[in-house]
């Protein structure tokens, strides 16, 4: 796969990039998370906190500052085997989150060398409070994050964005809807680590009340549990970027009890506020599909 250098987003020298990019709402949004939810109770530092305000590197190729992510493993109670690497942030050497073969979800084998830089750049990234990548700035939401994560990887995401029109989130899917690379939403098939998660509905975008609200926001999943779990990044309107979860195979239950502890199970995602949810908030029941945007010459 041709790996492409990057050429980005908002501050590109200056041209109408902002204009043409932007994610569809503010958006991933928790309808009860508290200051103790998302990554901050993982360590990650919240935006704003003196840690995440750190300066991101300048020089073109630099590596932006990290808050670090601690040593808290990403791993649900459920002590499920891992079928993914990730990193702890900082540039840390990618490590397998359980003991146990690191796997691909769907072939059963190791990730690639391209997976595994995007999961690590995506840990590179959490807790930051802006996107400064290789000389070029993104914008500071969903899918200026997916962007920078991918650019971080050395993928350019933005290759094909004249060829389609909408906001960010739209145009990443109209890409990889084109290349033939999304992947349904179907517990039966689970995601892989450095697919794109698309959400629809996450809020009322036009303001009519109404259920129909597509590609209103995105992430990139991270990892992939054998109980159906999946972890993915996200910029979160109010925490800035962290992990959060989602369980295809509970897609209803937000909490569990495990050990008389109460552990997530599905994140919320339905912004809080906008109402007309008709019991659909949670990241399992907003997710559309995913995209291996990874496996498109970029």
């Amino acid at each position: 796969m041709k790996i492409a250098r990057l050429s980005k987003q908002c501050a590109l020298a200056g041209t109408l990039y902002a204009a043409l990019v932007g994610c569809a709402s503010l958006a991933g949004v928790d309808n009860d998370v508290d200051a103790n939810d998302g990554n901050a109770a993982l360590g990650a530092a919240e935006p704003g906190s003196s840690s995440a305000r750190q300066a991101a590197g300048t020089a073109a190729g630099a590596s932006p500052v990290v808050a670090a992510a601690a040593s808290a493993s990403l791993t649900g109670a459920t002590g499920s085997k891992a079928r993914v690497v990730v990193g702890r942030g900082g540039g840390a050497t990618l490590t397998t989150l359980t003991a146990g073969t690191v796997t691909s979800a769907e072939s059963g084998e190791g990730l690639t060398s391209l997976q595994e830089a995007l999961v690590q750049a995506a840990q590179d990234l959490l807790g930051v409070d802006e996107l400064f990548i290789r000389g070029q700035r993104y914008l500071f939401d969903c899918s200026g994050t997916v962007m920078a994560i991918y650019a971080q990887a050395g993928l350019n995401l933005s290759r094909h964005f004249n060829r389609y029109t909408g906001n960010g989130v739209e145009r990443i899917h109209k890409m990889v809807e084109e290349y033939g690379k999304v992947v349904a939403k179907d517990p039966s098939r689970l995601p892989e680590p450095g697919d794109i998660v698309f959400f629809d509905n996450t809020y009322d975008f036009n303001g009519d009340g109404v259920w129909n609200d597509n590609l209103t926001h995105t992430g990139m999943v991270v990892e992939v549990l054998d109980d159906g779990a999946i972890k993915y990044v996200h910029n979160h309107y109010r925490l800035g970027i962290v992990i959060e979860q989602m369980n295809l195979h509970r897609p209803d239950i937000h909490y569990d009890r495990v050990n008389g502890q109460d552990v997530k199970v599905n994140a919320a995602m339905r912004m809080r506020g906008t109402g007309g949810s008709a019991g659909r908030w949670l990241a399992s029941h907003l997710a559309r599909d995913f995209g291996r945007a990874y496996e498109i010459p970029l």
